[in-house]
């Protein structure tokens, strides 16, 4: 006898699709309630962040002090005298009081890296130089490395603050 095949209930597929949905989100939330308590123990590794930071800045960082918190569900650490470095170590690319990094914590999970949501740079030291072409560079004696503060640069959520930033326009010979 031929046996009709019977299809199920609308009712049970939409219960199925909830209870999975539910059951990932529920997941999600319980890692990143782990994340959210465990972030002032993984403060006290300096190494491992230092790490991650050179694998971010493709270059060695230094920073005396590291401090952190959340901003919402991004956790927000600050580095107190940072310093990136050139590739040989030998020399400061980059230089600043207290940098402040947000991080994208869904990203960083999924790629297992350090991935930017914020980057705040205080009380760094750099001037403005208009070329006589009329291209914009930045520069700062020995703290600042053209390449990596384009990349700082262009990252959409970038801001520097500075107590002072001069401006030298080499198009009309005038500092201000």
């Amino acid at each position: 006898m031929y046996k009709m095949h019977t299809r199920k209930p609308f009712l049970d597929i939409v219960k199925s699709v909830i209870f999975w949905r539910g059951s990932f989100f529920a997941l999600l939330l319980t890692c990143l309630l782990i994340v959210r308590v465990a972030l002032p123990f993984w403060l006290e590794d300096k190494e491992n962040f230092a790490t991650q930071l050179e694998l971010l800045f493709d270059s060695p960082t230094h920073f005396d002090q590291i401090s952190g918190g959340w901003a919402g569900w991004s956790p927000r650490l600050r580095f107190k005298n940072f310093i990136i470095h050139d590739a040989r170590g030998t020399s400061d690319i980059f230089a600043a009081e207290e940098a402040e990094i947000r991080v994208n914590i869904f990203q960083s999970l999924m790629k297992r890296r350090f991935i930017l949501k914020r980057i705040t740079l205080s009380n760094s030291e750099f001037s403005i130089l208009r070329e006589v072409d009329g291209s914009l560079r930045l520069e700062g004696g020995d703290s600042i490395n053209s390449g990596l503060l384009e990349q700082l640069l262009r990252h959409e959520n970038f801001s520097i603050s500075a107590k002072a930033i001069p401006f030298h326009d080499k198009a009309s010979s005038k500092t201000a």
